[in-house]
């Protein structure tokens, strides 16, 4: 709530937050502000999908040649092709 302080208003003090029903928090940050509320929950899945690839130690860099050459590769997955069919 922090980074969108407008929407703070229409809430009760910060001290009576826990006692809040959380679906009805839901309804009316989406119903105040919808593309702004999204667009923070999708950054908020990013950055924890990061943080535990980073965790888990995903996060592997690939050689350069090796990604100018799949950036350059003709063929590709069935897999992509049956999804691009479908689009």
């Amino acid at each position: 709530m922090k980074a969108r302080p407008n929407l703070v208003k229409y809430f009760p003090d910060e001290k009576d937050w826990l006692n809040l029903d959380r679906k009805w928090i839901c309804d009316v940050l989406f119903t105040l502000d919808e593309p702004g509320i999204d667009q923070m929950i999708q950054d908020a899945k990013a950055n924890r999908k990061y943080k535990l690839e980073e965790h888990q130690d995903l996060i592997v860099e690939m050689r350069p040649e090796f990604a100018a050459a799949l950036k350059n590769c003709q063929s590709f997955s069935s897999m992509l092709f049956s999804l691009l069919i479908i689009l």
